[in-house]
């Protein structure tokens, strides 16, 4: 799971560089598709954690759609809630964006 979260954290960077095209594309290629197998493994054990994940998701998707410059927090809350859910399923939660 660390090249999911190494991934968003670099989209958060990539936002407060600016360039909120190439973070859409480092979410799309590199964090996108994890982030669905990590709510999906969760989701039997902590309904809760991967409907928090897949909101979080939503929501930075939304803002990826607008190429919404203000995102980057939205990313950072993402991040975290994946952590949640990789911890509920036993996994090891990656390290926080740096903020």
């Amino acid at each position: 799971m660390e090249p999911m979260f190494t991934a968003l954290c670099e989209a958060v960077a990539q936002v407060r560089a600016g360039a909120v095209r190439e973070a859409r594309a480092t979410f799309d290629d590199r964090a996108h598709e994890s982030l669905h197998n990590v709510a999906a493994v969760v989701q039997d054990s902590d309904r809760a954690a991967a409907a928090r994940l897949l909101e979080a998701k939503q929501v930075v998707e939304a803002k990826f759609a607008q190429l919404d410059p203000s995102i980057g927090p939205d990313l950072v809350e993402l991040a975290a809630r994946a952590g949640d859910a990789v911890s509920a399923a036993g996994g090891v939660r990656g390290k926080p964006c740096a903020t």
